[in-house]
């Protein structure tokens, strides 16, 4: 999987605020390495677990998410690559 996305993220993007840091992360992990660029598709719920929130999110820890999303989107760290729609999770390109 991404261990150089990984480190490139670590590298690159270390003055982030912690959760866009470690939403970053998780993205980065699952995007495979040699895709380029790399794509996320793991869905939202894996990255509110590494915010903490818990194995059955809710509606408070999707907000949390976007929250964290925020800045790795304004910063064009992360575009939507498809979004999602019924029965699939959006892609983001790292």
């Amino acid at each position: 999987m991404g261990a150089g996305n990984v480190v490139k993220v670590c590298l690159h993007w270390p003055h982030l605020p912690s959760a866009s840091f470690r939403v970053l992360t998780q993205m980065a992990v699952v995007a495979l390495d040699r895709d380029n660029p790399p794509i996320y598709w793991g869905g939202r719920d894996p990255l509110v677990r590494v915010l903490g929130r818990g194995e059955k999110p809710s509606e408070p820890d999707y907000q949390a998410l976007k929250r964290a999303m925020t800045p790795l989107l304004k910063a064009g760290v992360v575009a939507v690559d498809k979004p999602s729609g019924p029965g699939h999770a959006a892609r983001y390109r790292l």
